[in-house]
């Protein structure tokens, strides 16, 4: 089991993550790990040792064997977003796709933004580009201080032509619609499209694909 010391020896190697070449990162971390074998806590890091180190294919079954073993949500967030982008780069996309919508309906945190790019990359390498743009935008909307409606409404309507205005919500914003709920909130509050109160000439007027959203 991993101790507040060993924690803060790793957090330490870490940070020498420029200075050490990486073969010889990666045994420091190693040599951490062999502390506590079968910790999952040690095992993620290992795995990202390997992920940092540009040993993708051998990351994944450290990640998994973490996440299996019981992280903490945030650790197994983490975990879980570094797999799904190590799979989807070592051949796997489908899987990393599964992976990483699983792990967006499951909990809501700082890590939200984070899930929602690994799963915009890895529906590009799909070859669902639209969808995977859709998907990025719908993520970034909350976070714009003026033009979330209309953000949203764009990125849907990249969607909406091909798969219809029902299916073009879901596939943009897979298992979760918590941005979508996030903005619509925002403009049944009365804040238009807008966030600052005074609003200027977006405000309380429907914005959609083809319009200017101004």
């Amino acid at each position: 089991m991993t101790t507040p010391d060993w924690e803060r020896r790793c957090a330490a190697l870490w940070e020498s993550f420029d200075e050490v070449e990486p073969a010889a990162f990666v045994e420091a971390m190693r040599a951490l790990a062999d502390e506590c074998p079968t910790d999952p806590v040690a095992l993620f890091e290992l795995g990202g040792a390997h992920d940092s180190t540009g040993r993708t294919g051998e990351a994944v079954g450290y990640y998994r064997r973490a996440i299996e073993g019981g992280l903490d949500t945030s650790r197994r967030r983490q975990a879980t977003i570094q797999m799904a982008s190590s799979l989807r780069e070592t051949g796997s996309p489908v899987e990393a796709l599964e992976l990483i919508e699983a792990e967006q309906s499951a909990v809501s945190d700082e890590y939200d933004g984070a899930v929602a790019m690994c799963r915009a990359l890895t529906l590009a390498k799909l070859g669902r580009d639209r969808e995977g743009l859709s998907a990025a935008l719908i993520a970034l909307a909350p976070h714009l201080p003026r033009y979330r409606r209309s953000t949203v409404n764009y990125a849907l309507g990249l969607l909406e032509d091909r798969l219809g205005p029902v299916a073009c919500r879901e596939a943009a914003g897979g298992r979760d619609d918590r941005p979508l709920r996030l903005v619509q909130g925002f403009v049944d509050a009365g804040g238009g499209d807008a966030v600052e109160p005074q609003g200027g000439p977006a405000r309380g007027r429907r914005v959609g694909p083809g319009q200017a959203g101004r």
